[in-house]
């Protein structure tokens, strides 16, 4: 998928962890649908400060999650963090000062077709004010 964002943008592409992530004040954007779900539950605080940190000022960002109150493994042994709605949210806010732009709880499903409750979170980095 990156050799193909590549081709389409004509500029580089990185692939990366997002404990990877070390840039400051340089992406508009950021999409992590149902990645960040894998991350560890104790490294979920600083991989959102590490991607406030790496946004603009007034960048976005969108993630989703499988929620459940506590982490634990699927049928395939993957491991997933689960959050509660509530506590991720807390998470967020003691990550950065993020606008939380959206929170919707929604019912999906899992890899294998059951239902599952997930969570979308749309958030902003302020920009500052004059």
């Amino acid at each position: 998928m990156a050799a193909e964002a590549q081709k389409r943008l004509k500029r580089p592409v990185r692939v990366m962890r997002f404990d990877e992530l070390a840039d400051s004040g340089v992406y508009e954007g950021v999409w992590a649908h149902a990645s960040l779900l894998h991350a560890p539950e104790l490294a979920l605080g600083t991989v959102l400060a590490l991607v406030f940190e790496a946004l603009k000022p007034g960048g976005l960002f969108f993630a989703n999650f499988k929620t459940g109150g506590a982490a634990g493994r699927d049928h395939l042994d993957r491991y997933y963090n689960y959050p509660d709605p509530q506590a991720l949210i807390e998470t967020y806010s003691s990550s950065g000062s993020w606008q939380i732009l959206s929170s919707i709880e929604y019912a999906g499903t899992s890899y294998g077709g059951a239902a599952t409750p997930w969570i979308a979170i749309t958030a902003r980095k302020p920009a500052p004010s004059y």
